[in-house]
């Protein structure tokens, strides 16, 4: 971790250009609600990947990327490996057994291999202190709902099930288990509201992108572990030190916990009586099976009858619960020996392997130079006037589909990738990965694909195709269009199926027609003749747009090259008007005759209402807070008042 930034999956790919996005609008003082940067323009804040609200990721706001990671990773680290201990010693173990908790919990095999992944390091770090929170409704909600706003909600919905499980098994002392399930409810529905401020954007975002909340099974299974994998993860000693390639990308599907980890573990499994040792071989074993996916028998039919699991992909994160319980249970063993001297050589051991295990590190390393520089293409097309907007067609991936090793591979990917990586040079693109793809966009350009009017849409909207092959990325260039056009009278459709009919039909002509989706009649009789004019916005942010109008003739349409969202507002002359969706895809205005100027802003209603929702929880949660420490301060014992100098200010000076 202290050599630079993992060069894995998405942390090249998603991480770094997205957080110097975030950090470089924040810090001009612009919140960013919409990145004009790819797939056309996209909802950005509503992205829960980003971990836009997780306070420590304030750290990529002030420093470089690399940097902040380095940080970010070591600090999350040390967060699993001091509320491991604490853990520990709720559950009774000793000095001893809690800092091999910590050990195991803070250097395991599968905790390192996802330091690619920021908002899934954060995640995992958290769910000892959700366990340890089980029994405190106020505490429960602030960590569950911290791990909620990390980036990866996976993560805090396995937890809160893990949680559950756990209270049903042995609630607290003092508590049935009714009351032990209603607290849990009570912290988990507060910890819901505390993380509305991401959640409610990104439910409202996707309903109108081309994902679906219910991820299809083909994509759910996506990295399930293979059995005979598994079972090398387990038994394998420094398995990675084979040579032999993991099924599926190891950043996601690695696991190691070692050998002498996994011995203990056995002997923690059969050496503390009591129904808790089952209840944490469960949650091994369990976890183990659910990673298979695919591999396992009715795994299907269990997605469909678990509530909520529909919702997430990736089976093989189920592993941070294996890695977790397998880690209470060797803490255990080892707390069973009698002998401090064999523990600590035992402790000393597990470390030793897991950290064998870390320095074959199977990602790239780069620093913080790399990702500061752009490369010869990226430097031609930011010499073009007007700037180009570009566009890969086949692949989001391109060159990141094959292993990329050398620091050459990864600069040849950051040129073929460039529309997932131009936001740092500020290019505009019509691809992107990991980030929300606007539903009509992505309909219109896969509608497209092999015809025709595909070379006009892209042309229409200012975009270059780059393609990608064998040897090395090459650029494709199309003559400079506009961003932006006023059109005469617009054609209009119904429904979005019916506006795609129209442009996809025989003869159609983006320079000349425009169809509008929406319900209004067009009323000016004008012929539809002549091409619409060129317009360029007086001012552009993320954010907003704003236009001088030439003189117009009869009712006309402002027609921006630029993604569609609900959460789009105009204003033309100082008052609100409707913002419809154009050619399926992108925006328009309706101007009235004369009219002189638009201003086109983006304020999405649901970021606010998550953020009222999240200040309500943080209120409830200060609830508590604040009355104990009133009650603490109330119970200090009064004393007679004293002067400044230090004399009783009722006796003699």
């Amino acid at each position: 971790m202290w050599k630079g930034a993992f060069l894995a999956g998405d942390f090249f790919f998603f991480t770094q250009p997205t957080q110097h996005f975030a950090s470089e609008l924040l810090q001009k003082g612009t919140f960013p609600f919409w990145n004009p940067y790819a797939h056309l323009g996209s909802p950005f804040a509503a992205n829960w990947r980003l971990g836009l609200f997780y306070p420590p990721a304030l750290l990529y706001r002030f420093l470089g990327i690399a940097d902040a990671n380095q940080i970010f990773l070591l600090l999350h680290a040390g967060f699993a490996g001091l509320f491991a201990f604490l853990l520990g010693r709720s559950l009774g173990l000793g000095r001893g057994g809690s800092f091999l908790l910590s050990v195991c919990l803070a250097c395991n095999g599968f905790f390192f291999l996802h330091g690619a992944y920021f908002n899934q390091t954060a995640a995992i770090s958290w769910l000892p202190a959700v366990f340890l929170s089980a029994g405190n409704p106020w505490l429960l909600a602030g960590t569950l709902g911290l791990q909620a706003l990390a980036g990866n909600p996976f993560f805090a919905y396995a937890a809160a099930l893990f949680v559950l499980a756990a209270l049903a098994v042995r609630p607290p002392a003092g508590a049935t288990r009714l009351r032990a399930c209603l607290v849990w409810a009570g912290g988990s529905a507060l910890a819901a509201a505390i993380s509305a401020v991401q959640a409610v954007p990104f439910f409202a975002a996707v309903s109108d992108s081309s994902q679906t909340l219910s991820v299809p099974l083909q994509n759910a299974v996506a990295f399930s572990e293979p059995p005979r994998q598994i079972l090398r993860f387990l038994f394998v000693p420094l398995w990675n030190w084979s040579g032999e390639q993991a099924a599926g990308d190891p950043t996601i599907t690695g696991y190691y916990m070692g050998l002498a980890a996994l011995a203990l573990a056995v002997r923690g499994m059969f050496s503390r009586p009591g129904r808790s040792r089952w209840f944490w071989a469960a949650g091994l074993a369990v976890p183990l099976a659910l990673s298979l996916g695919e591999h396992l028998p009715g795994y299907s039919w269990l997605r469909a009858a678990v509530p909520g699991l529909r919702f997430f992909r990736f089976p093989a994160q189920w592993l941070f619960l294996a890695a977790f319980s397998t880690s209470v249970l060797a803490a255990m063993g080892l707390d069973s020996l009698r002998s401090s001297a064999v523990r600590m050589i035992l402790t000393l051991l597990v470390a030793a392997e897991l950290l064998a295990f870390a320095s074959k590190n199977p990602m790239g390393i780069a620093g913080r130079d790399f990702f500061r520089g752009a490369g010869q293409e990226t430097r031609e097309i930011m010499r073009e006037e007007p700037p180009a907007r570009i566009t890969h067609l086949e692949s989001h991936f391109g060159l990141g589909d094959g292993r990329l090793s050398t620091a050459e591979d990864w600069a040849m990917a950051r040129e073929a990738l460039l529309p997932n990586l131009s936001v740092p040079v500020h290019l505009d693109s019509a691809g992107g990965y990991g980030l929300i793809e606007p539903k009509g966009k992505a309909v219109l350009f896969r509608s497209l694909k092999g015809n025709p009017g595909l070379w006009s849409r892209l042309s229409g909207s200012n975009a270059r195709m780059i393609y990608l092959p064998s040897e090395r990325p090459r650029i494709a260039r199309w003559a400079a269009a506009p961003r932006a056009r006023v059109y005469g009278p617009a054609r209009p459709a119904a429904t979005d199926g019916a506006s795609l009919t129209e442009i996809l039909r025989t003869g159609f002509d983006p320079d000349r027609e425009l169809v509008v989706t929406g319900g209004f009649a067009e009323e000016d009789g004008r012929a539809r003749e002549g091409p619409a004019r060129a317009l360029f916005p007086d001012l552009r942010t993320e954010n907003a747009m704003r236009f001088t109008l030439p003189p117009l003739k009869g009712n006309s349409w402002l027609y921006a090259a630029e993604s569609f969202s609900p959460g789009w507002r105009a204003w033309v002359d100082g008052s609100e008007t409707e913002v419809f969706r154009a050619d399926l895809a992108f925006r328009a205005v309706r101007l009235p005759e004369n009219s002189k100027n638009v201003w086109l802003l983006y304020r999405p209603a649901a970021f606010f209402k998550g953020l009222a929702a999240t200040f309500a929880g943080l209120l409830i949660l200060s609830a508590p807070i604040g009355s104990s420490l009133q009650k603490r301060l109330s119970s200090i014992p009064a004393s007679r008042p004293r002067s400044v100098f230090g004399r009783d200010r009722t006796g003699p000076v």
